[in-house]
């Protein structure tokens, strides 16, 4: 019998302050997973976010008078542009929840979570040629063994058991999926058995690889 995980109250206080503060696909993952869903504490964060992010803002000026140079200096410091930050974060969580009744997250989460995740793609990506190579055509090969063997330069998520593989005129279904060495590279081989006329053709796949000569 499966087991019910239990939720604590921690991990749903949480979640709850993670959904203010990540971006829209995450917090709605994390909203969905806990059942919680903080728009009127994220517009209650924007009223507090609107006037740290004035009293911010009044904190970048050079003291110096009025005047362009001075406004030229208030507005070339670093603080400055940190206090509108906070006051637009502040304005959007407000305007977000009066049209939507929807939380708003914090750009800079949103920066540095998309950075992350690009650094982890192309971290993946190197990997992945490494190993694989660049992306080639699929090639169909005689086993050694015996049948045929489809060589792709990645995994096809699509391709299962369930799926019929359609190669020129004729019709195969997929027995087995390994990674196997391909010169000095490896590939996703995808062992394909012909499927009989008896056998009805199901989710069909198609690939523009060159059956060998048999």
């Amino acid at each position: 019998m499966a087991s019910t995980r239990v939720v604590t109250h921690g991990e749903i206080h949480k979640a709850r302050l993670l959904a203010l503060v990540l971006p829209a696909a995450e917090r709605e993952e994390i909203e969905r997973r806990y059942g919680v869903r903080p728009a009127a504490l994220s517009a209650l964060v924007g009223v507090l976010e609107f006037w740290l992010g004035l009293a911010v803002y009044g904190l970048g000026f050079p003291g110096i008078g009025g005047g362009i140079v001075a406004w030229m200096l208030w507005h070339a410091n670093p603080i400055t542009w940190l206090g509108l930050l906070i006051m637009g974060t502040g304005t959007l969580r407000g305007v977000n929840y009066l049209s939507n009744r929807d939380s708003f997250g914090e750009p800079l989460v949103w920066l540095f979570l998309r950075l992350a995740q690009r650094k982890r793609a192309l971290s993946e990506r190197r990997r992945t040629v490494a190993e694989f190579g660049e992306e080639r055509p699929d090639r169909v090969v005689i086993d050694p063994g015996g049948g045929l063997l489809l060589l792709a330069s990645r995994s096809k998520p699509e391709w299962d058991e369930y799926r019929t593989v359609r190669l020129e005129d004729r019709f195969f279904k997929i027995v087995a999926v390994e990674e196997r060495p391909d010169g000095q590279l490896t590939a996703v081989a995808y062992r394909l058995e012909e499927v009989p006329e008896s056998e009805p053709l199901r989710g069909i796949v198609h690939s523009p690889a060159r059956l060998p000569p048999l």
